[in-house]
This record gives structure tokens, C-alpha cells and sequence, in this order.
């Protein structure tokens, strides 16, 4: 069994997309300056970690950004894995402009996980993809007897790791984390058994 490891699991700031409810996963956004405010405001409450001794990004414009704010003096390795899913013809359409499609119609209704938008991932493409980024990064991790670390990333790829290693049934918007928040995890390992076995949220002190 592996020592307990601790890793932050931390959302990128705000970009258009998410202001505007948009779709969009591999489409490069940078933050918009309201993002940005928001959080250099969240960093101003202390509520991330400090010394950590590890960091990892999804490599893409809003989380390399959001590292550079949150933890300016880190070095980070980039973990492609871990990007958004592709969302193919539907990468930055607003529900209105596709709700009435029968693409969207099967993907939104779609129980299996097996139906994609046209172009992208499906569910369970994703999931697999991202849980085995998450996976070589602990694996990493482990090699090199490392006790903390953070993942600034996205809101889609932290449910699907809430989601495969915490034994816990909750849904997409119960696990999803805001802009610039997220979990504070522990985790072990027991042969290839990996499991979270702890976790806080990260949030705003004033609501807790």
C-alpha cells in the first residue's frame, strides 16, 4: 500500500464561455478579466495550498493561466490527458442553438455514455481518457515519494475523478466545482486499487 497522498484538484478562473454559457472544452479561451479579479480575490483569502511539491496543468490557456496567478512562483508540468472533452460540433454553441438538433437531442438523453456530439468524445471516451491521465499522475507521483501536489485542470475531468474513485453516486452538478474551486484530496493505493479516501472542498472561507 502506497502512503496517503494529497493531491488539490483545482478549477481554471472564468473564460467567455463560462460567463456566457457556452459549450466548449478544446477551444483555447484565455480568462476574461473578470476571471481573473476573481481569482486574485479567492488567492487573497488563503484558501490554496502553499508548498506544494508537485504542480500539474491540462496544458491549455485558462489553466496554464490560472496556475501562473494562483501559484506564480511553480514550475508545472503539462498533462494533456487532462484537457476538457472534445465537444466536436458543438464546441461553442449555446444550448439555444442547438437544442432542437437530433444530435444533441440523443447526446443529452443518452443513458450509456456511449453517444457522443458528432466530431467529439462520447462520455465514456472521456472518462476513460481522464481517469487514466489522473492515474499516471499518481502512479508519477508514487515513484517519486511525492506527498502533495495540485492539478489546476477543468470542471468535467474533476467530476470524472470525484466520480471513479470515491465510491460515492453523486451527479455532474453535484461534484462540479466552481471557477477557481475544487477538492482537496487523500488517497491510497492498495496493489492497482486507487482510491480517495478523503476529501474537503476547496471554497470560500466566508461560506463555510
Amino acid at each position: 500500500m502506497m502512503k496517503e497522498l494529497t493531491i488539490y484538484l483545482i478549477r481554471h478562473g472564468m473564460t467567455r464561455a463560462n460567463i456566457e454559457f457556452i459549450y466548449y472544452g478544446n477551444t483555447e479561451l484565455p480568462l476574461e478579466p473578470e476571471g481573473i479579479e476573481d481569482l486574485k480575490r479567492l488567492k487573497a483569502l488563503g484558501i490554496y495550498p502553499e508548498g506544494a511539491e508537485r504542480y500539474f496543468t491540462s496544458g491549455m490557456i485558462r489553466t496554464n493561466q490560472t496556475i501562473a496567478i494562483l501559484f506564480p512562483h511553480a514550475d508545472y508540468t503539462i498533462v494533456p490527458g487532462l484537457k476538457e472533452c472534445n465537444l466536436g460540433d458543438f464546441e461553442m454553441k449555446t444550448h439555444d442553438e442547438i437544442k432542437d438538433t437530433d444530435a444533441y437531442l440523443q447526446w443529452i438523453e443518452d443513458k450509456t455514455g456511449t453517444i457522443g456530439c458528432p466530431g467529439g468524445e462520447d462520455r465514456n471516451e472521456f472518462g476513460a481518457r481522464v481517469t487514466g491521465a489522473f492515474r499516471e499522475v499518481v502512479d508519477s507521483l508514487e515513484r517519486e515519494g511525492i506527498d502533495t501536489a495540485v492539478i489546476v485542470f477543468h470542471g468535467g475531468p474533476i467530476v470524472k475523478v470525484m466520480q471513479a474513485y470515491t465510491g460515492e453516486e453523486k451527479s455532474f452538478a453535484d461534484w462540479q466545482p466552481l471557477n477557481g474551486l475544487g477538492y482537496k484530496v487523500t488517497l491510497q493505493k492498495e496493489g492497482t486499487d486507487l482510491k480517495i479516501v478523503g476529501y474537503t472542498e476547496i471554497k470560500e472561507k466566508m461560506n463555510e
